[in-house]
């Protein structure tokens, strides 16, 4: 049975400290390779709204290394930009290095083609039969979702399960951004089955939604 928490505070790092003070964490983290996920599809020096913002990540980060990780990664794929810059301009490079973790960009290669699965048939399909990943994800033991709550133009909003299905799709393959097509691809004919696929393939076991006031 999934536990389900909801905080509120202005200080986000005491929101994200309560509510996980509820979560059984010691079993996910310890010992394990863990990747934290954070939105980071793209931000300027004028506008980093869009993604999730460095507090954010700061107060996730020292939160999971109280339980002794194997390996500590924050991992990105942005969509419509490099994910390093991104990283880099929203202040969330800064903070992976000051607490610890590794940075990976699962958009670079190497690619290998995962099959995706649309029902418990595996041979039902939807709009996109497999999916080109850089390898290193599927090594990841336990996957978090840190997403940053908004708007969204074709999923209506972005939650924990569009905040992993697309991002890992990677971007050096497909394009920046992915519906160009530098690779045929058609998430976009269906995003919302597509999104649910990638969610049965590539489990989250910790989601975080951030209401953040900025």
């Amino acid at each position: 049975m999934a536990t389900v928490v909801i905080t509120r505070d202005p200080a986000i790092e005491h929101a994200i400290d309560e509510a996980l003070d509820h979560i059984a964490l010691e079993p996910l983290v310890r010992g394990k390779v863990v990747a934290v996920k954070p939105n980071e599809t793209y931000a300027t020096e004028n506008d980093t709204t869009g993604v999730t913002q460095p507090d954010t990540l700061r107060a996730v980060l020292r939160y999971i290394h109280r339980f002794e990780p194997r390996e500590l990664i924050v991992t990105g794929g942005a969509g419509a930009a490099e994910t390093d810059e991104v990283f880099r301009v929203a202040g969330l490079m800064e903070v992976v290095a000051q607490e610890g973790a590794t940075f990976f960009d699962h958009n670079r290669p190497p690619f290998q083609d995962v099959a995706l699965a649309y029902a418990p048939e595996a041979d039902v399909q939807g709009p996109q039969a497999s999916v080109m990943v850089n390898p290193r994800v599927l090594e990841y033991q336990t996957l978090i979702s840190l997403a940053q709550l908004k708007l969204h133009e074709t999923a209506t909003v972005t939650l924990a399960l569009k905040n992993i299905a697309m991002s890992f799709p990677a971007a050096d393959y497909y394009g920046h951004p992915r519906h160009q097509e530098k690779h045929e691809n058609h998430f976009f004919d269906d995003m919302h089955s597509f999104i649910a696929a990638m969610a049965r393939r590539f489990t989250i076991d910790l989601a975080i939604t951030v209401g953040h006031p900025r």
